[in-house]
């Protein structure tokens, strides 16, 4: 259902690059002179296996073969798949680099398409926001090495935000604030609507971000998030296939994730089981889970999941 509300969707063959994609978003820019617009743009440089025949991977691992991890999108890997292709901390490594190829070169289309806007003398008056739907956690969890969709630890939902406002309203802003997926609607809508009848975002969950990049006005950080959960150190039961852990996580409830201050709390919903907190301003790689110590806590923030998720249903 990503289409529905657009007036005119363009796909791009498989394999694209950022620099491919944005150049045809560019060419609607110049097609659609002295008029308003929103354009969304899928970045794919940074989707399994990160990184095509674009991007520079000598630049990263000069030792890498030539065809490393091309062949077949890395989901999931536990440690009989590794063994199976013969990984070691060398491939993996490889792995990383890359991921850190695809990031650079996504980079470096990003500044591209910025300058041409600047040259077009347009971009002083646009709203950009570049952002991600997810985390990739690579070889952040010990048991698996994945790639996303498979927990709801940091690394996997963790994502950068990043907005140019028109007019240069701040410049190289850095705010170290919890903001939400659901909070970039209402702020795009804020800037859009700021000169009209109505500027207020008042449907949905959201709540716009512009009181936060400009006065650099404090709020106590929240969020949620929803989705499949598998904790460190569960056990995955064999499937046959190669897809045995794919489908093991198909088979996992819905889990929350909750963030309020300093604590984070995971709980697997419709059941009291699954439950882990953890301080991630002491502990931001979630290690050391404190549900046992701070009850108290993990219980009100479950309460605090629970009702956000009541008052957004209707959203």
């Amino acid at each position: 259902g990503i289409e529905q509300g657009f007036q005119q969707v363009i796909r791009l063959p498989a394999g694209s690059s950022s620099d491919e994609v944005l150049g045809r978003a560019l060419r609607f820019v110049d097609e659609t002179p002295a008029r308003n617009w929103f354009v969304w743009v899928d970045l794919p440089d940074l989707l399994a296996p990160y990184g095509g025949d674009f991007a520079d991977l000598q630049r990263f691992a000069p030792d890498m073969p030539a065809g490393f991890g091309s062949q077949a999108p890395v989901a999931f890997l536990d440690a009989a798949e590794l063994n199976r292709r013969g990984w070691g901390p060398t491939e993996l490594q490889w792995l990383s680099d890359r991921y850190d190829a695809a990031l650079h070169h996504l980079d470096g289309a990003i500044g591209r398409f910025l300058d041409e806007l600047d040259e077009r003398m347009v971009l002083q008056t646009l709203t950009v926001c570049l952002t991600g739907t997810r985390g990739e956690s690579i070889t952040d969890r010990t048991d698996l090495v994945v790639a996303h969709g498979i927990d709801l630890y940091e690394p996997s939902i963790h994502v950068p935000l990043i907005f140019r406002l028109p007019s240069q309203h701040v410049r190289g802003r850095l705010l170290d604030e919890v903001a939400r997926g659901v909070d970039i609607l209402p702020t795009l809508l804020e800037y859009a609507l700021r000169h009209g009848a109505r500027s207020e975002w008042s449907h949905g969950c959201g709540k716009s971000l512009f009181d936060i990049m400009v006065t650099r006005r404090k709020r106590i950080p929240r969020a949620y998030s929803q989705g499949r959960h598998l904790a460190r150190g569960a056990v995955v039961m064999p499937e046959t296939g190669s897809s045995r852990i794919p489908t093991a996580v198909s088979r996992l409830g819905l889990s929350q994730a909750v963030r309020a201050d300093r604590y984070k709390l995971v709980q697997t919903l419709g059941s009291g089981l699954g439950v882990e907190l953890y301080d991630v301003a002491r502990d931001p790689q979630e290690r050391v889970d404190q549900r046992k110590d701070k009850q108290v806590i993990a219980g009100l923030m479950a309460q605090m999941g629970e009702t956000w998720a009541d008052t957004c249903s209707d959203g």
